[in-house]
C-alpha cells in the first residue's frame, strides 16, 4: 500500500471529497464513490467511508437496508417516486435488528420521510418497542414528518437528553403529545423549526397546535435556531431573553408585546418576520441595539407609505448600525388587475433614506407593487453610504403604467463612483435625458446584471445608452427587464416586444453591449 494510505488525515479528507453533500431535504443520498470505497479489501478505506455513508439516513431506508428481506414488503408510490410504503410482513426479532446494531453508531441525522411505515412490531405502542430500547446512541439531529397515518412511526422511539435539533416538515393534531413533552424529553435542543404554513390540522386544531408549541418553548434555555407560526406572549418573552439565540422566523407576533427587560435578543443576528406593518414597527421599537446583521421583512398586503416609514424609522433605532448586512423588505402583492395608487403606497424617498445609517450593508432588497420614488440625490447619497453593496433590487414587480421615474439612467454613475462591488442591480430610472459617457475610468467594477423593470426607452436611445452603461460598468454583458433574463428565441422576442413596451429598446442595448 502507497504510504499515502497510512496518513489517517489524508485518508479521510479523500473520502470526505468523494462525500456527496446531504441534501436540505434529508433524504438519504447515494454515494456511489464511498460505498466502492467501503467495499475495497482495505480496512482504511472501511472505516472513514462506512462513518460518513451512515451518518444522514431516513427511516425507511435505514429499515430497507439493514433488516432481513423476508420480514418486510416494500413499494414505492408510482406518482412520488421519493416516498414508499414499507410495511412488515411476520413479527420481528431482536436478530432481525443486527446489521442496524452495527451501523446504529454512525448516525447522526435521521428523517422520517416516507408515505406510510406499518411498523407496529417495534412501536412505541408496543411493549416490546426495539427503536425504545436501543436508541441511536450518536443522533443529534432529526427531519420529522408527522402524518394523521396511524402507521406513521412514533417520534418518541428516538428522542432523547442528546438531541440538539429536531425539524418538524409536517405536524398533525396527533403530534401535539410529542410537542408537549419535547422539552422534557431533549432539554439541549438548540435547533428548532415547526411547520409555519403546511400544518396538517383544520383551523379549528391551529390554536391547541400553538398553544402546544408555545408551552414547549417556554421550556427551552438553548435556542440558536427558532423557526415557528406563531408564539404567545410568555412564550414570545422567555425566547426574546434567550442568550444564545442567534437566528428566528416568526409569522405571528403577539399581539400584546412584552416590555423588554435587558437582555432583549442580545445574540439575534438573522430575524424574519412575516407580520403586519404596525405590529413589526411596534415590535423594533421596543428593540435596543440588536445586532442582526440579516433582516427579512414580508407583508400580506401592500404598506401605505405612514407604515413603511414607521418600519424603516424604528429598524434604524433598534438594530445596531455597524452589524446589518442584508436588509430585505417585501410588500404583499394586489390583484393585477388593479393599479396601485402610487401617490399614497410608493415607498418615499425620505423614508427610505432612513437605511443610510447601515454603513456596512452588502444586500438590499425593496420589492412591492410600487417601489421606491427614488431622485437623483438620494441615488447619489445611497451609494455613498453603501460602499460595500453587492447586490441592490429596487424593483416594483414590472407593472407597467406607472409614473416615470424621477431618478435618471444618470444617477447609475454614483454607484460606479462609489460602489466596487457592487454585481447586481434591479431599479427603475428615466432615459430621456441622456448623460455623456464618463471621462474618468470607474473604479474597479463587478456589475454584470442591470435589471431595468419599467425603466422606458425608445429604440432610438439605445446607442448612447449603451455607450454610457459600457463606460460606467465595463464588465456589464446582461441588461434585462426580469431578473430570469431575457428570451433569445425569435419568436419569444417578438411576443415579449408585445408584452412589454420598453423590451425592443432594452434588448438593443443588450445587444450593442455584448459587441463593445
Amino acid at each position: 500500500m502507497h504510504r499515502f494510505f497510512q496518513i489517517s488525515e489524508l485518508v479521510e479528507l479523500l473520502c470526505s471529497h468523494a462525500a456527496v453533500e446531504r441534501p436540505a431535504e434529508w433524504e438519504t443520498t447515494k454515494n456511489p464513490e464511498l460505498a466502492a470505497l467501503a467495499r475495497t479489501n482495505s480496512s482504511v478505506f472501511f472505516s472513514h467511508a462506512i462513518p460518513l455513508i451512515w451518518s444522514s439516513v431516513t427511516l425507511d431506508n435505514l429499515l430497507r437496508c439493514c433488516l432481513p428481506a423476508d420480514c418486510f414488503d416494500h413499494e414505492v408510490s408510482p406518482m412520488r417516486n421519493f416516498t414508499s410504503k414499507l410495511e412488515v410482513l411476520r413479527p420481528l426479532r431482536d436478530e432481525d435488528f443486527e446489521r442496524i446494531l452495527f451501523y446504529a453508531p454512525y448516525i447522526k441525522f435521521l428523517s422520517s420521510f416516507q408515505d406510510s411505515v406499518d411498523l407496529d412490531s417495534f412501536s412505541s405502542g408496543n411493549s416490546n418497542s426495539w427503536f425504545s430500547r436501543n436508541k441511536l446512541p450518536n443522533l443529534w439531529g432529526i427531519c420529522w414528518e408527522d402524518h394523521l397515518d396511524d402507521e406513521s412511526p412514533y417520534l418518541s422511539d428516538f428522542l432523547s437528553p442528546e438531541l440538539t435539533m429536531i425539524h418538524f416538515s409536517y405536524l398533525s393534531f396527533n403530534g401535539i403529545e410529542d410537542v408537549c413533552g419535547l422539552a422534557n424529553s431533549c432539554p439541549q435542543l438548540r435547533d428548532v423549526v415547526f411547520p409555519t404554513d403546511n400544518v396538517l390540522e383544520p383551523e379549528w386544531g391551529l390554536e391547541d397546535m400553538n398553544s402546544a408549541i408555545s408551552e414547549c418553548l417556554r421550556g427551552l434555555h438553548f435556542l440558536e435556531t427558532l423557526v415557528v407560526h406563531e408564539l404567545d406572549h410568555e412564550a414570545f418573552g422567555h425566547v426574546s431573553r434567550i442568550p444564545s439565540l442567534r437566528s428566528l422566523r416568526v409569522d405571528k407576533i403577539p399581539s400584546s408585546i412584552p416590555i423588554p427587560g435587558q437582555p432583549f435578543f442580545p445574540s439575534l443576528q438573522t430575524l424574519q418576520l412575516i407580520s403586519e406593518t404596525d405590529q413589526l414597527s411596534r415590535f423594533l421599537g421596543r428593540c435596543i441595539n440588536i445586532p442582526l446583521a440579516t433582516f427579512v421583512a414580508s407583508f400580506h398586503t401592500l404598506a401605505t407609505q405612514d407604515d413603511t416609514h414607521r418600519v424603516f424609522a424604528a429598524a434604524a433605532s433598534g438594530i445596531s448600525h455597524t452589524s446589518m448586512r442584508s436588509f430585505s423588505f417585501y410588500a404583499g402583492y394586489q390583484d393585477p388587475n388593479t393599479q396601485p395608487n402610487h401617490a399614497t403606497q410608493s415607498i418615499r424617498a425620505s423614508s427610505f433614506r432612513q437605511l443610510f445609517c447601515f454603513a456596512n450593508m452588502t444586500s438590499v432588497t425593496i420589492q412591492s407593487d410600487t417601489g421606491v420614488d427614488l431622485d437623483d440625490n438620494t441615488v447619489e447619497d445611497m451609494a455613498r453610504s453603501w460602499p460595500r453593496i453587492e447586490r441592490l433590487d429596487l424593483q416594483s414587480q414590472f407593472r407597467f403604467g406607472n409614473p416615470t421615474p424621477r431618478a435618471s439612467v444618470g444617477c447609475l454613475r454614483a454607484f460606479a463612483k462609489y460602489c466596487p462591488n457592487l454585481g447586481w442591480l434591479c431599479m427603475t430610472f428615466d432615459t430621456r435625458a441622456i448623460p455623456a459617457p464618463l471621462n474618468e475610468s470607474p473604479i474597479v467594477q463587478k456589475m454584470e446584471s442591470l435589471i431595468v423593470a419599467t425603466s422606458p426607452i425608445g429604440v432610438e436611445s439605445a446607442q448612447p445608452i449603451a455607450a454610457f452603461l459600457a463606460s460606467a460598468f465595463p464588465s456589464l454583458k446582461n441588461v434585462s427587464i426580469m431578473p430570469q433574463g431575457d428570451p433569445e428565441e425569435e419568436y419569444l422576442i417578438k411576443e415579449w416586444a408585445m408584452a412589454y413596451p420598453n423590451f425592443r429598446g432594452w434588448h438593443e442595448v443588450k445587444s450593442l453591449l455584448n459587441k463593445m
